[in-house]
């Protein structure tokens, strides 16, 4: 699968915001093929905090745990 080129696809909405033609078919395709990507991506971080067990924080929590006892979060 290709992704969409996202320093372009800012250039082109900017381009279509200062009135300028852009081609609004490939626009459109790239924006789809990006929300899609975004979607994905979404699904797949809900699936990973799914799976963390109940109680654990983040991975670095256990790391760094010491230099902030005591603290309030």
């Amino acid at each position: 699968m290709t992704y969409p080129d996202l320093d372009s696809l800012v250039q082109r909405a900017n381009r279509q915001l200062d009135g300028m033609t852009i081609n609004r078919d490939q626009f459109s395709r790239d924006t789809i093929a990006l929300a899609g990507e975004l979607k994905r991506w979404r699904e797949a971080h809900a699936r990973l905090e799914a799976t963390r067990p109940v109680g654990q924080g983040h991975p670095f929590d256990g790391i760094f745990g010491d230099l902030f006892k005591g603290q309030a979060r």
